[in-house]
Order: structure tokens, then C-alpha cells, then sequence
């Protein structure tokens, strides 16, 4: 059996998993987690009610790694199954991690590093996330190609989730749970998909953010995922940043058009062209202005589409099918400019 440290909370991370029906990706979930080099870890997977063999498999592990536990409960979505991991744990850190996201070795590591440099006031620390596949493989390098927010960041936050998921923060726990936590209240409105967004814009009110700009995150989103479910994320994006919008009336309707066109681009993209049209729709609502210009772009920028298409497939076929974690992540801490892929263009 592995040895490892023992737990000071001072210095303890809990890796938080929320997992139902997640035997398909669970294993190499944790394989991640446990193959951090910072090992002062307590990893905790939340079975929320699956009815495959996802209790099993985090069991196995436990059974291999003392850091590893399984709390089981009924059924009651993401929100809830990552409060009862938090309300589990006495660490002083929370690095959530969704069951089929994956994690480069040196993640907390470097995570870890940065919160100590920024000081006290950082309440949270994010790295750069990548798309992979089921198999895990990177499907898209340039979503790590994108500007680093840091500081007092909640104006930025309401134009754009430049977190971009779930499994790329480590928060200090006492700031998350001065928050509130993860609102498991959306899914009772049928709002369920922004509980990420709003704990960060609630800790982006009292605490500085910090960034480790590098792609030390691997996402993998499915047809099943919560992201894929266009209307109810806008739906939910609405809810979440509609107390806000008072004070930054220009930042939330920009906001809610840029995602509504990330939305629209990605549909129209993949064929569904009535999707794509509700979601322009919902943008030129929001800000018809913003939506205007952005449809210009697309109209008077094909050429350029072309070309990043042309690079983007180029650098894939000079990289190969590149597996999750890949070399580029160990690079040096470098500033990156912003990213042609985000929402706003």
C-alpha cells in the first residue's frame, strides 16, 4: 500500500468527485487525483444514487489508497453531492473534480504554489482546461491559448466563466463556505447547469482570484452532460447572474448574449440549426448590439476561420493524437493572450 503524509488540515486538499453512474470514466478520475505529486490529499467521491457499478469502483481504490473514501446518498444532483464532500472534510482546500474530468500530475501542485504567492485574499485558484475525448485524448489545443484573469475579477466573471468547468478551481474552503456553497436549489427551479458560476461570483465578491496559466485541466463533455443542454444552461445563466444585475447592468446582458452566442456558433456548427437559432435568438435579446457585431464577424470572417481551422488541424496532425496529460503542461508559469474561442470573440 502507498504511503503518504499525514493529514494537517492546514495544508490538506479535498479532492471532491461527484459521481452518478460514472463507471464509464470514474477510474481514470482517480487514477488523476491519486497521481498528484502534492499527496497531502484526502479524496472523497460522493456516489450520488448511481445504479451502475460507480460505488464499486471508487470502493476499489479506497481499498488500494488510504486517502480515498466513498460517501453514498440518494439521488440529488451535482450541488448537493459536492456540499455533503465539502461538509465531509476538515482540509482546508477544496479541488473539486468532476467523474469524467481528468487532471495533469503537477495540477494542486502548482495550484498550491500560487495561492501561497497571491497571498491571504486569494480564495481561488484556477488553471487552463483543454477538451478531450472519451478515450482522453486532446481534441483542441488553442482553448488553452486565452488571457489569465487575476485579482478582483467579478465584472470579468459576469461577461465571461473564464474558469470554464468544474474540476479546474482549488478554493479555500472557508471562502466557499462563506459563499454558501454549491446551490442545490437551481435543480429544483429547472436551472441546473450554473452552480459552478455562481459559487465563483460569490467568492470573486470578497476574495482575489488567482491563475496557473497552463492546461493542467482535462474536460470531457458528452451529449449527456449538463453543458450540452443548451436551454436549461441559459436558462440557468439568467438565474444566477440576475442579482447582479443592478450594479452591472452592461456586464450581465453582455454576458448572457456572449454565451447565448457560444451556444448559437456551437450548434449551428454540429447542424442543429434550430438550437443555433434559439440560442441567437436568446443573444439578441440579451444585447442585440453585441450580437450584431458578433454576427458581422462571422459573416465578414470566413477566411480567417478557414485559417485557424487550417492551424488547428495542422498543430493536431503534428502532435498526433496527443493523451491527456500531454508535455506542453509541464512548461514554465508563461502569460498567454487572449483566446480566439471564447464566447465574446
Amino acid at each position: 500500500m502507498e504511503r503518504h503524509h499525514a493529514p494537517d488540515p492546514s495544508r490538506l486538499v479535498a479532492v471532491i468527485i461527484p459521481a452518478h453512474n460514472a463507471a464509464s470514466t470514474l477510474d481514470a478520475a482517480l487514477h488523476s487525483a491519486r497521481g498528484q505529486s502534492y499527496d497531502r490529499l484526502e479524496i472523497i467521491v460522493v456516489d450520488d444514487g448511481s445504479t451502475d457499478q460507480t460505488a464499486h469502483i471508487a470502493a476499489a481504490h479506497a481499498n488500494e489508497d488510504p486517502r480515498v473514501r466513498l460517501i453514498s446518498q440518494k439521488q440529488g444532483g451535482v450541488a448537493a453531492a459536492r456540499n455533503r464532500g465539502i461538509a465531509a472534510t476538515t482540509a482546508a482546500f477544496i479541488a473539486p473534480l468532476d467523474a469524467d474530468d481528468l487532471w495533469h500530475p503537477e495540477k494542486i501542485q502548482r495550484q498550491m504554489q500560487a495561492l501561497r504567492e497571491a497571498g491571504d485574499t486569494c480564495g481561488l485558484v484556477y488553471t487552463f482546461s483543454v477538451p478531450v475525448d472519451e478515450s482522453g485524448e486532446v481534441t483542441d489545443w488553442r482553448a488553452a491559448e486565452r488571457r489569465a484573469y487575476q485579482g478582483s475579477v467579478l465584472p470579468d466573471l459576469l461577461l465571461h466563466n473564464f474558469i470554464a468547468n468544474g474540476s479546474s478551481p482549488l478554493l479555500r474552503k472557508a471562502a466557499a463556505v462563506l459563499a454558501g456553497g454549491y446551490d442545490p436549489g437551481l435543480r429544483a427551479q429547472g436551472a441546473e447547469g450554473c452552480e459552478d458560476l455562481k459559487l465563483y461570483l460569490a467568492i470573486a465578491e470578497q476574495n482575489a482570484f488567482a491563475a496557473v496559466p497552463l492546461p493542467l485541466t482535462g474536460y470531457r463533455a458528452s451529449s449527456t452532460s449538463m453543458s450540452s443542454n443548451v436551454a436549461r444552461m441559459l436558462r440557468s445563466h439568467c438565474v444566477v447572474t440576475q442579482p447582479y444585475r443592478t450594479r452591472y447592468p452592461d456586464h450581465v446582458d453582455r454576458g448572457r448574449a456572449y454565451l447565448a452566442l457560444y451556444y448559437a456558433r456551437r450548434e449551428f456548427a454540429a447542424g442543429n440549426v434550430a438550437n443555433g437559432r434559439r440560442a441567437l435568438w436568446a443573444a439578441a435579446r440579451a444585447d442585440s448590439s453585441a450580437t450584431a457585431k458578433a454576427t458581422v464577424r462571422w459573416l465578414l470572417d470566413p477566411v480567417a476561420s478557414l485559417g485557424r481551422s487550417r492551424r488547428a488541424r495542422m498543430e493536431t496532425a503534428s502532435r498526433g493524437r496527443t493523451p491527456f496529460p500531454a508535455a506542453r503542461a509541464a512548461a514554465p508559469h508563461q502569460a498567454c493572450s487572449p483566446s480566439a474561442d471564447r464566447p465574446d470573440g
